[in-house]
């Protein structure tokens, strides 16, 4: 959309990185907000790594990567309006010293020196007004954005005079990509050899504790495996007998394991039918104990009465 070749692509992202390693603005960031407004502000007289150095200054100033694309349109659309503008964009131009149509050629011109001096007459109107004029000039929905804009105009870290100085000579953003990969590569192979190192270590480790053990069961399971295959070799009736009995051994344990089960569940419906029995004749026992208690009562209390 840029209109840009693979090296003016590369220089750009070498530019967006560069910015981003210097301010508080992310490079993901600045790069959405180019992809979104960067060839509108192309057309309205920016380098794509002026571009670039605007979205950082809005981003750096507080702006989220949508506000700060349309704080891009609406600068670049209302200091490239020319005969288009509206009553109150003319009107607040000539508030701060400048024509419409004017600024639209000064922009095609050097469009980053354009905006520096319209920001910079911003500065100097009275705060009370400042707001007003701003709303007027490039829309009510940026006010606050472009208000951090002229605010921190001259801030060496996150000023946009700082962040277009910092796209100016090519020497400081070259290779800032590459740069950035082969630390973040280094960092990550370090780690990588380290982890390996480790592997190895614990490799050697285990070899050491485990070869003695080693040592002592594998030739005993040589002799072992030898011998079934000789059995095996030498007699396929002995071997085919011998699998017979492994199968027969196996039925009978199963049998007597379900003859087990068997048992053990008659034997518990025994115990039940015994417990049950014990249960009924303590109850009955019971019973009879308190028959007893009660006829010994009513004797007693016939006595009483005869003796009254």
């Amino acid at each position: 959309a840029m209109g840009l070749t693979q090296e003016g692509a590369l220089d750009l992202a070498n530019a967006t990185n560069y910015l981003s390693n210097n301010m508080n603005a992310k490079a993901k960031q600045i790069a959405g907000v180019v992809v979104r407004q960067g060839s509108t502000a192309m057309q309205a007289g920016f380098s794509s790594n002026e571009s670039a150095a605007l979205a950082a200054g809005l981003i750096a100033g507080g702006a989220t990567e949508e506000t700060a694309s349309t704080a891009m349109k609406n600068i670049t659309g209302a200091l490239t309006s020319g005969y288009a503008a509206t009553g109150s964009q003319t009107e607040a131009m000539e508030r701060l010293g400048f024509n419409p149509e004017e600024l639209a050629s000064s922009m095609q011109e050097d469009a980053k020196g354009t905006l520096i001096e319209v920001l910079e007459s911003l500065q100097n109107v009275e705060a009370k007004d400042r707001g007003a004029i701003i709303s007027e000039l490039f829309g009510t929905e940026v006010k606050g954005a472009v208000a951090k804009l002229v605010k921190t105009l001259d801030d060496n870290k996150n000023g946009l005079k700082a962040a277009f100085a910092r796209v100016a000579k090519d020497s400081d953003r070259a290779n800032s990509v590459n740069n950035e990969y082969e630390n973040v590569a280094s960092t990550r192979g370090h780690q990588l050899n380290r982890l390996k190192s480790k592997f190895e270590k614990m490799a050697v480790t285990l070899g050491d504790r485990l070869l003695p053990a080693v040592d002592v069961i594998v030739p005993h399971l040589i002799s072992a495996v030898d011998w079934v295959t000789d059995i095996a070799t030498e007699s396929p009736k002995l071997t085919s007998a011998f699998l017979g009995v492994a199968a027969g051994i196996a039925a009978i344990k199963a049998g007597w394991l379900a003859f087990k089960v068997a048992k053990l569940t008659m034997g518990n419906l025994t115990d039940r039918g015994r417990l049950f029995k014990t249960k009924l004749s303590g109850t009955t026992d019971q019973t009879a104990l308190s028959a007893q208690r009660a006829t010994r009562a009513l004797d007693r209390l016939n006595r009483k009465l005869n003796q009254l």
